[in-house]
């Protein structure tokens, strides 16, 4: 048993670090400069336009690298597969699908509604 989990962490870091090498390639070509929108209004609308959905793809990149790390982090510490909220493991299929989770189903629906909360209520304080 012990050996198959061992097996099953090594395909796991294989599959996120091949993950994190595609986002970094990703991120460096999305880094690279854009037109600055010299011309008529409508050359500089869509330079803008281009820039924020950059801008967008390089916070879900930069995210979605940060969970491949922490991931990484979590084999290494023997923790991968536990809940990082509640500390329950994690469903063999929601690891499949998402390989970097890092919170158990129950944890990451409750985590969201409070991110979804906060975003329909910017303006209380916790």
């Amino acid at each position: 048993m012990a050996t198959m989990v061992r097996v099953r962490h090594v395909s796991v870091k294989v599959a996120l670090l091949a993950r994190l090498k595609t986002l970094q390639l990703r991120l460096a070509q999305l880094e690279r400069p854009v037109a600055d929108g010299h011309g008529d209004e409508g050359d500089r609308s869509l330079a803008y336009e281009r820039h924020e959905l950059a801008a967008d793809a390089l916070d879900r990149i930069a995210e979605e690298i940060g969970a491949c790390d922490a991931a990484l982090a979590r084999i290494d510490a023997g923790e991968y597969g536990r809940c990082a909220e509640c500390g329950k493991w994690l469903a063999a299929a929601r690891l499949a699908a998402l390989p970097a989770a890092s919170l158990c189903i129950d944890c990451a629906s409750h985590a969201e509604r409070v991110r979804d909360d906060r975003r329909r209520r910017p303006w209380t304080e916790e």
